[in-house]
């Protein structure tokens, strides 16, 4: 595994860890990358190394059947798919004009929002677009998962996210909107998040 992401993953662990989420304790095993080809390829998609890193890192979140969806988020308001969910959720999702068949959903809010990476060949190989189920427009919102996760990371160590008084990850939209437009700087979402 590159050394930036081993980097951004030990981050968000001691993020986590700081924080006392429960969320360590729900992620599965890595998964073989072999693995996760041979069951993505089934739909034509080509995944990015660095996604496929992110799994063999762990594949999802598990966690018993009554656990709040809160202690399953990894960063505020999202939860890891698992290989297994993310072609679930692929398949639900193709039929939807909004979505794209490169798209695959990695990162999931429980009410069909999803972080989703480019897995096709093109420009846009890589690209993690935001998904909003009530929306038309699907923006990039970060260049890769490499730099997704550099993001999260950073808002781990710099503290844009932190708990609310109820014991909920939060984030510090202005303070993780300055990280994202540091590590994200051609990303027009962050450059010109109006446009």
């Amino acid at each position: 595994m590159p050394a930036e992401i081993s980097r951004a993953l030990a981050e968000i662990e001691a993020g986590l860890r700081r924080l006392d989420r429960p969320t360590l304790d729900f992620l599965n095993p890595g998964i073989p990358t072999a693995e996760a080809l041979a069951s993505l390829a089934k739909r034509g998609l080509e995944p990015p190394g660095d996604l496929l890193d992110l799994w063999q890192w762990r594949n999802g979140t598990g966690g018993p059947a009554d656990a709040k969806l809160g202690d399953l988020w990894l960063v505020p308001g999202f939860y890891l798919l698992s290989v297994e969910d993310a072609t679930r959720n692929f398949d639900a999702l193709i039929a939807d004009p909004r979505w794209q068949p490169s798209w695959l959903p990695v990162f999931a809010d429980g009410g069909g929002d999803f972080l989703a990476v480019v897995c096709g060949r093109g420009d846009q190989r890589g690209a993690v677009h935001h998904f909003r189920i009530e929306q038309a427009e699907h923006p990039v919102e970060y260049r890769s998962v490499e730099r997704m996760l550099a993001t999260f990371a950073a808002a781990f160590t710099r503290r844009a996210y932190s708990l609310d008084r109820n014991g909920w990850l939060e984030v510090n939209g202005d303070l993780y909107a300055s990280i994202a437009l540091e590590l994200n700087p051609e990303v027009r979402w962050w450059t010109d998040p109006v446009a």
